[in-house]
């Protein structure tokens, strides 16, 4: 999570930081760390 909040902080753009936010939801549900819930702590990462 710090690797995205640097990330998003040197971004020099708002579409920038989207596309970081939108591969982090992406790769999180992709990996399905979780045997339920995977999408709800993905939405609320996003929150």
């Amino acid at each position: 999570c710090e690797g995205i909040g640097v990330n998003t902080a040197a971004a020099n753009n708002v579409v920038t930081q989207l596309n970081i936010c939108f591969d982090a939801h992406f790769d999180l549900v992709t990996i399905h760390p979780f045997y339920d819930g995977n999408g709800r702590t993905a939405r609320l990462l996003m929150n």
